[in-house]
């Protein structure tokens, strides 16, 4: 199966993998609620892409939190 890392807010690909089995729990995923899974894993017979925040887009927020916060002039 191809696993597809694309961040949700750029649309960018952030990495791609090819497994023969996906564990969640190796993954990481099985620590979401099944509406968060829901929400960033789509599914396919032979690939599931998951939507998370890249790292520049991540960067942007903070900064942009840091603004907002007042903590930064």
């Amino acid at each position: 199966m191809q696993l597809i890392y694309y961040c949700d807010r750029c649309n960018n690909l952030v990495d791609e993998l090819d497994v023969e089995e996906v564990d969640e729990e190796k993954l990481g995923l099985s620590i979401l609620t099944a509406d968060e899974k829901e929400d960033i894993i789509k599914k396919t017979d032979d690939k599931m892409e998951i939507g998370i925040i890249c790292d520049e887009c991540e960067t942007k927020e903070d900064l942009v939190s840091l603004v907002n916060d007042n903590l930064v002039h």
